[in-house]
């Protein structure tokens, strides 16, 4: 009983309450767009087909290039394609991924200028049957599909902590 008495009681304070008048929302102002920066890619094998596909994407949004590739005529198709879908500066850098000599200098020359991205698909597919025979064709293949891409990341890590992104 009492229970339900303070119950009642309180149903009816309730209901003799006014009824709270809600704030006035202050008209929100649109947040001014930052001025973006235009952001730079670096993409190591970029004669691949899939580096090239991923490139495009980029371009489209008006990115910076390094192209690295050892093919200075197809670096240049994809160059020129690439500014067709909008990319910004284009910088080519033609290395031989497999002379581990000069990927000091190229390390070098990648981070003359802050990167945001970096995009590594260069590498060779050969005859995997030929490879299990072969050992020269399986050393080649580990050689540009693994042992390349360790000597230049453990190159690139440090100047990627330093700059602390990319």
């Amino acid at each position: 009983r009492l229970i339900k008495r303070n119950l009642r009681i309180t149903l009816t304070q309730n209901k003799n309450r006014k009824p709270q008048r809600k704030p006035q929302r202050k008209p929100q102002r649109k947040p001014q767009r930052k001025q973006l920066m235009i952001k730079s890619v670096v993409i190591i094998g970029a004669t691949s087909a899939i580096c090239h596909e991923a490139a495009r994407g980029w371009a489209k949004r008006g990115y910076r290039f390094k192209l690295v590739g050892r093919n200075a005529e197809k670096l240049e198709i994809i160059k020129s394609d690439l500014l067709s879908y909008g990319a910004g500066d284009i910088k080519i850098l033609n290395y031989d991924l497999l002379d581990y000599s000069s990927h000091d200098q190229l390390v070098q020359e990648i981070f003359s200028e802050r990167i945001n991205f970096f995009l590594m698909g260069h590498g060779t597919l050969l005859d995997q049957e030929k490879a299990k025979q072969v050992y020269d064709i399986a050393k080649l293949e580990i050689e540009s599909n693994f042992v390349s891409y360790v000597s230049i990341l453990t190159r690139m890590m440090p100047k990627l902590r330093e700059q602390r992104s990319g």
